[in-house]
């Protein structure tokens, strides 16, 4: 009987030691992170395939190779858009709809007499920007069909022009791994908390996987969505273009003589190039340095293309060299247009009506 008793204590006593642990385990268990889509407006993809806009329609195309259309209307064109499983989010002519990816299901999420963005989603959530008609500003989040506000600056209405001239600066917002960075005023929002928390930096680039900065030291730092942190470089002036292979283009100067050079850093072995100098890009228009502007950069595997005084389109190669001269610029009112879409660079020389034309290429 004695050893009968011992040997159901015994098993009472190991049954505890399993269960605690286990039931500790699982209150400890963090939770799954909530998935961030940063809405783009080239292209974007995801298991299901590609959406890309084309003649101011918006297309997906399966994997599997079937491509449908997901608007009805050209007109404006759509703006950004992000894929969230097989729906798609978008920007158009003043509303925010979502379609399934056959082009099915349109619903108006959002659309009134704002001016409004498209920052992407959080979760099942759709993150906008709004600015009403009196200038005031708020980050939205559209969920279940309820629009919520994040938070929001309201211009003084206090009848002074000057004083609500002074206080309204657009929001520079950059949407990364759940938080949504103020690129002007060295604050960044934590959507899983709602709380408002410092970050300083001079500039903020953000792709799908990672988010540069140049910090008040103006050191060149990445952050991937895991959170790492982790330092490219010392002392630069500039972030010229970015991508999700960890390409990175940026500007130094020499301590020496004070010239500024272009760089790109690769994700193999972390390896640096100098590509050219700023000087080198000027003088293809006969300009100095100081008044050389590189207007957009963008970099594919190979090159990186320049627009220059939106006069001028040259390409350096990945290691550097003579930047060449792909489009030109020569009347007073010629300029040159730099765009990348679904993967491949487009550039042309055209006319440009300064009070008529809008560029947006």
């Amino acid at each position: 009987m004695k050893k009968l008793l011992s040997l159901t204590l015994a098993v009472v006593i190991a049954l505890s030691i399993l269960i605690v642990p286990m039931g500790t385990s699982a209150k400890t268990k963090p939770k799954k992170p909530v998935k961030t889509y940063v809405a783009k407006s080239d292209e974007y993809f995801n298991s299901y395939g590609r959406a890309y806009s084309q003649g101011g329609k918006l297309y997906f195309h399966e994997s599997y190779g079937e491509t449908y259309l997901l608007t009805k209307t050209s007109g404006n064109p759509v703006g950004s858009y992000y894929t969230r499983g097989d729906t798609v989010y978008y920007y158009k002519r003043g509303n925010i709809y979502s379609v399934n990816t056959r082009g099915k299901n349109r619903k108006r999420l959002y659309g009134k007499a704002d001016s409004h963005k498209l920052l992407g989603g959080y979760g099942s959530a759709v993150i906008i920007t709004i600015i009403d008609e009196n200038g005031n500003q708020r980050v939205s989040k559209i969920k279940d069909g309820k629009t919520t506000t994040l938070f929001e600056r309201r211009i003084p209405n206090d009848g002074n022009d000057d004083h609500a001239y002074e206080y309204y600066n657009p929001w520079d917002l950059t949407l990364f791994s759940g938080k949504i960075y103020f690129n002007n005023e060295n604050k960044v929002y934590d959507l899983a908390t709602n709380k408002v928390k410092s970050f300083k930096a001079s500039q903020i680039v953000g792709t799908k996987n990672y988010l540069y900065y140049v910090n008040k030291v103006n050191n060149l730092r990445r952050i991937d969505k895991y959170g790492s942190n982790q330092l490219l470089a010392k002392n630069i002036t500039k972030i010229y273009t970015a991508n999700d292979a960890r390409t990175i283009v940026y500007g130094k100067k020499n301590p020496t003589t004070g010239k500024e050079y272009l760089y790109r850093k690769t994700a193999i072995y972390y390896q640096t190039y100098r590509l050219c100098s700023v000087e080198d890009l000027g003088a293809t228009l006969g300009v100095e340095e100081k008044d050389t502007v590189i207007n957009k950069a963008y970099f594919i595997p190979g090159k990186a293309y320049l627009l220059i005084n939106t006069k001028i389109v040259l390409s350096v190669g990945s290691r550097g060299g003579e930047p060449t001269v792909l489009c030109k610029a020569e009347g007073e009112n010629e300029i040159c247009s730099l765009i990348y879409h679904c993967r491949k660079i487009y550039y042309e020389k055209r006319f440009y009506d300064p009070v008529n034309d809008i560029d947006d290429w």
